[in-house]
């Protein structure tokens, strides 16, 4: 994906090369094969709220769709993704094939290590949040200080040169 980005970065006036293409079509397949397959074995309780791994079961479903639909819109609109219209669908459908690097790393489960690292990562969004939130208020707070002290200097020099 990162190559691909970089190549159609540089290259903006002319077509993506075909083996990018054919590359989006296999990892596509493989990752539709592969949840065919989970589908499959897990049947109904691929979508039961007391499937674990129901989240990462929609979210996959998603992910593989959206890659499905782009695929087919280009097929049957060549320039869909030109027109200034649909500029914003394609940054929907550019995030849904980088959200497939999250499928990735979630499909190394043997990988403890590096799972336990991004569960943290994760894990302290919420805390972060509340710090630059506290921030924000402090910050906030010492400018308003600050543009009152500055603002009573100014009224009062005012004062004195008249």
């Amino acid at each position: 994906i990162g190559v691909q980005e970089d190549w159609v970065i540089k290259h903006l006036e002319s077509d993506s090369p075909w083996i990018f293409k054919t590359f989006e079509l296999c990892f596509v397949s493989i990752f539709t094969f592969e949840l065919l397959l989970r589908i499959l074995a897990e049947g109904a309780f691929f979508i039961k709220w007391k499937n674990k791994h129901l989240f990462w079961n929609i979210f996959d479903v998603l992910v593989v769709s959206s890659s499905w639909l782009e695929d087919a819109l280009n097929l049957a609109y060549p320039d869909f993704f030109t027109t200034t219209k649909a500029s914003s669908s394609l940054t929907t459908m550019r995030v849904f094939r980088i959200a497939r690097i999250l499928r990735v790393v979630r499909a190394m489960r043997f990988f403890r290590e590096l799972r336990d690292m991004v569960e943290g990562i994760f894990s302290s969004l919420k805390p972060l949040i509340w710090c630059l939130i506290l921030l924000s208020l402090v910050m906030f707070t010492f400018a308003v200080i600050i543009l009152q002290v500055a603002g009573q200097s100014l009224a009062l020099d005012d004062h004195t040169d008249h």
